[in-house]
């Protein structure tokens, strides 16, 4: 199934700016092929790493649950129409994470994989963080 445009259009800024690298999603229409469930991932910079956090949407008044998992790190939130999740932990490149969606009023689900992955690389990551532990 494709993927929601809302989800595409995050997929694509997200890609050019975090360090999280987002899989292929798995989507699951809820009832009567509900597919109203929006993610925008928000980078947010830190020195040494740009991790995010995550705005989910579904239908006014629908319940929401949502987990987030990375290695041993769990979190689950749950809310009615959208929330928003804490910032993901910052993981060594090629740990795998993933934010899991879930409309409770349809069954609508959403799964997001992602992998960190190493910001700049080769020659061009090596300068940056050079010029960061010197300046």
């Amino acid at each position: 199934m494709a993927d929601p445009p809302a989800l595409e259009e995050a997929r694509g800024a997200q890609q050019r700016k975090s360090d999280l690298g987002l899989e292929e999603a798995k989507t699951t229409p809820g009832k009567d092929g509900a597919s109203n469930i929006q993610v925008k991932w928000i980078e947010v910079p830190l020195p040494h790493a740009v991790p995010c956090r995550f705005a989910v949407t579904t239908t006014t008044g629908n319940a929401l649950e949502v987990s987030m998992e990375q290695l041993s790190y769990r979190k689950s939130y749950s809310g009615t129409s959208s929330l928003q999740t804490d910032i993901t932990p910052v993981a060594p490149n090629g740990t795998k994470g993933l934010l899991s969606v879930r409309d409770v009023t349809t069954g609508e689900l959403l799964e997001q994989p992602w992998k960190w992955r190493a910001r700049g690389g080769g020659m061009a990551g090596l300068w940056e963080l050079l010029k960061r532990l010197f300046t």
